[in-house]
């Protein structure tokens, strides 16, 4: 034991540095001085460049930058809250207070603790002491205000110019989002995180101010991909947490475009998982961020389908008058510039409006919508086309066909969709086949023998697994 105390008293405390074996004290004198001083030591200029430091004058929040103070790595050891305490004037209680966050402070304090530390004036946040009415000397002050001024542009120099990096960023994100519409899910989620991963990279690090938010947004996007992702694999909850966080990074980058398509998107889900007014009132709510026709268009087709799928004829009616009306020019934003599942072109406006037909017992134009879309996308540009949407079109048809009781021609409209790889078998199709299985099973309870042997025959492929996991419950809002 004494072998252990004497070795250990041999070695500064603070450094590590090997001190004499006679040596009095547990630290060398270098950090004896700067500890135990009565006041905080001078540091150099560099020294309010930390990422850790501007952070915390960039959140306005004097507890984190105390916190970041102390473990600075320009110290030779960790400064000790009794230590900061000291030289603060405050008793290490309501430090430790301070720094969690539950100690609040005057301007007062706040001006006392910015001194004891010899924070740049530049760096303060908070105001200045009022003025007295005298007026100080000018003998000195310009050396002064110059050496601020220099104290702080020196913390600009960890600002880094990633202009090429948002840029290669944002052109990953815009193949993804094509591919995303006529690929198999598994070949592009991999891409999704790779993207997000790379953007959260780009924010721990010192940006330029425009930069840091583009880097947020393009963040937010991936988060919003992400969300369609996990809903297309079944997983609503997934797609609730990844709206949430692109909710939130188009909040942090004030992006009123990725807002709306984030509404659009949390839409979209609640109709899927039959909070059908829920999905109305949010996309209703999205035309208060949107930014161009495209995304309007989106959100009245959401509107009009939701309504629609929950039996509010006359809303879903309405709504697609509105969308009717909208001028067919596509105006794009930020947002729907990346193209692919990011953007609403006219082909998908013409599908969402046959499925809602569809919903509401108009066969006749759902048929005809549906046939429209699909021409379209098989005649159309290869980025624009949707193996999705093409399905859920094309039962469309087979549902306009089950209702005018021609079973034979339902039977052939439904072999390629039930021939589709399971990699292709989003969510949203298993959904779909279900209420054709029960529009068949209506007909076949009336006597039809025909559509009754098609709904069993539904009912066996929804039996079998699919490549995508099953859905799960939807948490209350």
């Amino acid at each position: 034991m004494s072998t252990s105390r004497a070795t250990a008293a041999r070695t500064c405390r603070y450094c590590g540095t090997q001190l004499a074996k006679d040596h009095s004290d547990t630290a060398c004198s270098a950090c004896a001085r700067r500890h135990r001083a009565p006041e905080a030591p001078a540091v150099p200029s560099e020294f309010w460049s930390d990422p850790a430091i501007a952070a915390a004058v960039h959140e306005q929040r004097f507890g984190k930058l105390i916190h970041a103070y102390r473990v600075h790595p320009w110290h030779a050891r960790l400064i000790t809250q009794a230590t900061m305490a000291r030289w603060l004037r405050v008793s290490q209680s309501r430090l430790s207070r301070i720094e969690t966050g539950r100690g609040p402070c005057s301007r007062d304090e706040l001006q006392q603790f910015a001194r004891a530390l010899h924070l740049p004036p530049a760096l303060h946040w908070f105001p200045r002491p009022e003025s007295t009415g005298t007026v100080a000397p000018m003998e000195g002050a310009t050396v002064t205000a110059a050496r601020d001024s220099l104290a702080f542009t020196s913390t600009l120099t960890g600002l880094a110019d990633r202009g090429n990096d948002l840029w290669a960023l944002r052109a990953d994100l815009s193949l993804v989002a094509t591919n995303y519409v006529h690929k198999p899910l598994k070949t592009v989620f991999g891409d999704l995180v790779d993207s997000r991963d790379t953007a959260i990279a780009l924010l721990s690090r010192r940006l330029r101010p425009a930069q840091e938010r583009d880097a947020y947004f393009l963040a937010g996007v991936a988060c919003l991909m992400l969300a369609h992702a996990a809903q297309n694999a079944g997983d609503p909850r997934s797609a609730q947490h990844q709206l949430k966080a692109a909710k939130d990074l188009a909040d942090v980058a004030d992006h009123a475009a990725l807002r709306a398509w984030v509404l659009g998107s949390s839409a979209l889900l609640h109709e899927w998982t039959r909070r059908h007014t829920d999905a109305v009132a949010l996309a209703r709510h999205g035309h208060t961020y949107a930014t161009s026709a495209t995304t309007r268009s989106r959100l009245l087709a959401i509107e009009a389908r939701a309504a629609a799928r929950g039996g509010d004829h006359d809303t879903a009616t309405a709504a697609i008058r509105r969308l009717s009306d909208m001028d067919s020019d596509v105006i794009d934003d930020d947002v729907t510039n990346f193209g692919g599942i990011l953007t609403f072109p006219a082909v998908k406006r013409t599908y969402y409006l046959g499925s809602t037909y569809g919903l509401l017992a108009q066969h006749e134009n759902a048929e005809r919508h549906a046939h429209a879309a699909i021409g379209a996308y098989e005649t159309g540009p290869p980025e624009e086309r949707s193996y999705g949407d093409e399905t859920l079109a094309r039962l469309d048809i087979v549902n306009a066909r089950i209702a005018a009781g021609a079973i034979d021609s339902a039977q052939t409209e439904l072999e390629p969709i039930l021939a589709l790889p399971p990699e292709l078998r989003i969510r949203q199709v298993d959904n779909a086949l279900t209420r054709t299985r029960s529009l068949a099973s209506q007909l076949g309870h009336r006597g039809h023998t025909a559509a009754r042997e098609l709904a069993q025959q539904l009912s066996t492929t929804l039996e079998q697994p699919a490549a995508l996991p099953s859905a799960r419950a939807l948490p209350p809002p």
